[in-house]
């Protein structure tokens, strides 16, 4: 029996020494930053990348399951977590949103028994890190070109870090949202000065159009505008002022007719007070004409014809907006134009001539004149002096006059069918005041130009008068 003891023993020993050789689970050593330090990112930002630690043992193998605590130990910040676990790898991880103060911010990893390791981030201003923060548009915003043609000023932003302060280099994206136009010339960064700039052109057909700008990192700013038919009325302007421009080929033709395809652009003219404008005009070539519409374009106010320019047309004008219509004929589209409105004061009688210089009056208008020895005098001698006015009318409208003298003399009140160079034409009607005061009525025989003169009666009469249309 002491025999089968021995064995027993031996098998003991050998299962003993079979569980002492078992593995044991690795312990941490060392913790060690993988990726995340250093980092710089804007104030307020979350930072790019995590902030990854590895845990491993005294053999560099990771050691999983064990806890890492994070904190911020300088400046700010705010962390997605205080501990995370590591991973089958060893990793543990987390990550950070930047303060909204700038500067250098540390978090520091730690296990328990184990060297920490810190992370430095560093939290910038926009204007540090030459980022945008806002546009604003510049300049370009709410215009009205027309059709065929570009905004004349061109669409430009800025990009800004802060209230002031310009961001160059800054991506800028341009697009057209809708409408009929298309960029050119487009910067697609920002100069020096935070600027950037596109141009439009218009297209074929009118409508509203919106465009965008887009600096990398901001919100996008809105331009928008309306592109107006050739037709309709340009950049207004006032008398005493030099208008220039261009009558082009794509500009607003008239209907065949007896003018033929002519084509014209239109301006509008602000008048604040009564006055006499003279309007002159020079050209480069082409049969040019000038004309007065109201503002509705329905109704021709003045006319001077082609063939006539440079003869300036005069006329009396009320309070008021109204078309200046530029006209060319076929023969020469795309001259240029330069258009004076002065303002004047009582026309004497021109050197030589022996008729006065026509005034264009408006319908329903009242005229105080006078008739003085520097008017312009017949041909009997001696001499009677006259006034003329000018008024537009279609055939068959009707304009009674009227008109009112003071003592001293006897006018008469006379209508003319003007010859197109304004120059005077056949009689309609002589009619002399009675007890101071003449009225008449002229019907228009044809749609064109008529004449109002003011005659003094007798060689050498002078004296004031009105005249009263309506």
């Amino acid at each position: 029996m002491q025999k089968l003891a021995i064995p027993r023993i031996a098998a003991a020993l050998l299962l003993f020494a079979a569980c002492d050789s078992e593995p044991t689970l690795p312990k941490p050593a060392t913790l060690t930053v993988v990726s995340g330090d250093p980092q710089t990112q804007l104030v307020g930002t979350p930072l790019p990348q995590p902030l990854v630690v590895t845990v491993t043992d005294s053999r560099s193998r990771p050691v999983a399951n064990t806890w890492v605590q994070w904190r911020v130990t300088q400046g700010g910040g705010t962390l997605s977590a205080d501990s995370s676990r590591t991973n089958a790898q060893g990793n543990a991880s987390i990550s950070v949103v930047l303060p909204e103060q700038a500067g250098v911010n540390l978090v520091t990893a730690s296990v328990a028994g184990l060297a920490a390791v810190n992370f430095s981030l560093t939290a910038q201003t926009h204007c540090q890190a030459n980022v945008a923060r806002t546009v604003r548009v510049v300049a370009g915003d709410a215009q009205s070109p027309l059709t065929h043609d570009s905004m004349r000023v061109k669409l430009q932003v800025q990009a800004l870090c802060d209230a002031t302060t310009p961001v160059p280099g800054a991506t800028v994206a341009w697009d057209v949202l809708s409408g009929p136009a298309t960029l050119y010339g487009s910067m697609l960064a920002t100069d020096a000065q935070g600027m950037a700039t596109a141009g439009v052109a218009t297209g074929t057909s009118p409508g509203a159009v919106t465009i965008r700008a887009t600096v990398q990192g901001t919100a996008p700013v809105l331009f928008t505008g309306t592109v107006r038919n050739r037709c309709d009325p340009r950049e207004p302007f006032a008398p005493g002022t030099v208008l220039q421009g261009t009558i082009a080929v794509v500009d607003c033709a008239l209907a065949p007719g007896p003018e033929g395809n002519s084509r014209y652009v239109v301006h509008e003219l602000r008048v604040a007070q009564t006055q006499l404008v003279r309007f002159s005009i020079a050209t480069t070539g082409g049969n040019q004409s000038i004309s007065l519409w109201s503002q509705d374009g329905t109704r021709q106010l003045a006319r001077v014809d082609g063939q006539n320019i440079p003869k300036p047309m005069h006329v009396r004008l009320e309070p008021g907006t109204y078309n200046v219509r530029l006209q060319t004929s076929p023969i020469a589209p795309g001259s240029a134009f330069s258009l004076r409105s002065d303002p004047v004061s009582v026309l004497e009688c021109p050197v030589g001539a022996a008729l006065p210089v026509p005034v264009w009056i408006m319908r329903g208008a009242t005229v105080q004149g006078a008739i003085a020895p520097d008017d312009c005098g017949s041909w009997v001698n001696p001499p009677r002096y006259h006034d003329q006015y000018l008024i537009y009318l279609v055939a068959g409208e009707k304009v009674e006059t009227t008109l009112r003298h003071g003592e001293g003399f006897t006018p008469y009140l006379q209508f003319f069918r003007m010859l197109p160079d304004q120059s005077g034409g056949s009689s309609l009607g002589f009619y002399p005041s009675v007890g101071g005061t003449v009225t008449a009525t002229l019907t228009a025989p044809a749609t064109g130009i008529y004449g109002i003169g003011v005659d003094s009666g007798a060689a050498n009469a002078f004296g004031t008068y009105s005249i009263e249309t309506k």
